[in-house]
């Protein structure tokens, strides 16, 4: 990449949550990389007391050149919604932030200096990041610290999340950008993307705070399940190739990936228990990620979380 600055394009759909979605954008313009735009999604329905509270909100932060409004005609969902923002955006690096998450201070600054200074031709730069709850305290830290050429990892398992990643506008663009699908939009997305380039790298530090709800939530809609299954299908389009050792591997985690997703909505538990069932069989004895699978069907998310507080 040039050495010259370049322009980063952070790309912030809302929907519902206005409040927040200050804090959000405070967090960028606190970025000690200046070269920037931030481009607000309104995803937020027309006329509705949201949509009506975010641009109350936004009228200040308007007066900053670097700051966009667009607004969706309808509720579209995350997924176009930020394709909307990459599509009118300027820049040549492009990041995304949920409007309840915030940036560290030198986020775009570590991993812009990581784009310009790799010696290969990077698709996206990502790190690590602070996992917060309600209260926001740190949880965890998430840390993958796969690097190089990470496409087969990327079939297997998600390599980076959107708020983390810094890509390659040209790259996302010619990968389409994001599917419209119920689930795993990012997962697919990165998929999408290293097929083209595999290359991927990351800062050794937290560049994200992402605040997740303690506690186990189950749902009684089915698009988290639908979704893992459609990335289950599109992984499977790839397999010519793979290896036959690789495919067993990236069954075994899509079939995980699949009874947590059942596992999370009503009434999911027989529909988990097939993939179980060809989890076991694709492992052809019992150990012991299927024994901790089988007790998350039997015992259901919920109580497997009240025992982990007696631990």
């Amino acid at each position: 990449m040039n050495s010259e600055l370049p322009l980063v394009s952070i790309v912030v759909p809302t929907f519902g949550r206005p409040k927040l979605l200050i804090r959000a954008i405070n967090s960028i313009l606190n970025q000690t990389y200046t070269n920037l735009e931030i481009i607000v999604v309104d995803d937020n329905n027309p006329n509705s007391p949201e949509r009506k509270e975010t641009q109350l909100l936004l009228e200040e932060y308007l007066e900053d050149p670097r700051i966009r409004y667009t607004q969706m005609a309808k509720n579209s969902g995350g997924a176009i919604a930020r394709n909307k923002g990459v599509e009118v955006s300027n820049g040549c690096l492009v990041c995304f932030l949920d409007d309840d998450d915030e940036f560290l201070p030198n986020k775009l600054e570590l991993q812009v200096k990581k784009f310009i200074e790799s010696e290969d031709k990077l698709a996206v730069v990502g790190g690590f990041a602070n996992i917060l709850d309600e209260n926001s305290k740190i949880k965890r830290v998430e840390k993958n610290q796969l690097k190089g050429s990470v496409f087969k990892n990327q079939l297997e398992t998600n390599v980076c999340t959107t708020s983390i990643a810094m890509i390659s506008k040209a790259i996302f663009l010619e990968a389409g950008g994001f599917s419209n699908v119920p689930s795993s939009q990012e997962h697919t997305l990165f998929i999408k993307i290293f097929a083209i380039n595999p290359l991927y790298d990351y800062v050794e530090a937290p560049v994200v705070n992402i605040y997740h709800h303690d506690g186990a939530r189950i749902s009684t809609g089915t698009r988290k399940a639908e979704g893992a299954i459609l990335l289950y299908e599109y992984v499977q389009s790839f397999y010519k190739q793979l290896t036959a050792e690789e495919i067993k591997r990236i069954n075994s985690a899509h079939y995980i990936n699949i009874i947590r997703a059942y596992m999370s909505i009503e009434k999911g538990r027989a529909e988990a228990f097939k993939y179980l069932s060809k989890l076991a069989h694709s492992k052809k004895y019992l150990d012991k990620e299927v024994f901790k699978y089988l007790l998350l069907v039997i015992l259901g998310i919920k109580r497997i979380e009240k025992l982990k507080s007696y631990i």
